[in-house]
Formats: C-alpha cells, sequence, structure tokens
C-alpha cells in the first residue's frame, strides 16, 4: 500500500485507514457487477480477480489494485462484473465515510 498511496502525507493515510474495513471474499464471490451500483471502494490487498465484460473475462487484476475508485469519483455504476479468483483480502472504504470527510 505504501506506492499506492505514497503521494498522501501520513496524517492523510491515518485518516484513511480509520475508516476502512478489512474484509476477505471468497472464490467467486462478487465484488462489483456490471450495470449496477459499485458499493465501497475496495482495495485487492492480497488476492486475485477476475474482471468480465458481457459474461467474458477480459482481465485479471492482483494485489494493489483499486475496484470501485472511478464510480465513486464520477458516479454512475459499474462498467464491468469484478470477482474473486480465489481467497482474497480486501480493504474497504465506506461511501458514506469517505463523502464525509
Amino acid at each position: 500500500m505504501r506506492t499506492l498511496f505514497r503521494h498522501f502525507s501520513p496524517v492523510e493515510f491515518m485518516k484513511l485507514l480509520r475508516i476502512s474495513e478489512w474484509r476477505a471474499a471468497g472464490k467467486g464471490e462478487v465484488l462489483a457487477a456490471e450495470g449496477e451500483d459499485i458499493g465501497d471502494p475496495t482495495l485487492i490487498y492480497n488476492g486475485e480477480v477476475v474482471i468480465e465484460k458481457n459474461g467474458a473475462e477480459v482481465a485479471r487484476s492482483r494485489d494493489g489494485t483499486l475496484v470501485g475508485e472511478m464510480s465513486f469519483i464520477q458516479g454512475g455504476t459499474a462498467t464491468a462484473t469484478v470477482r474473486a479468483a480465489r481467497e482474497t483480502r480486501l480493504f474497504i472504504w465506506p461511501k458514506e465515510e469517505l463523502k464525509n470527510r
């Protein structure tokens, strides 16, 4: 996470940590569904996800990948389905908490 948040001051980084939650996603669990509300912005801390567009796999992502950050910033729904390819550890920021910061 150091490289992802390297431009944050220690105070800014600690504020993000305080409102975050750890969570585990089991293999096959959907983190975002194409065309639906994205939910909370999520960081893949350790694991792997499959990214699907129109039901077909288009990519895979691993540690350090953000899910839902663009939908959070710009609004709108998920542009792809993101599914855990294996047991994956996640770092989640509740949307409402982020909006209030």
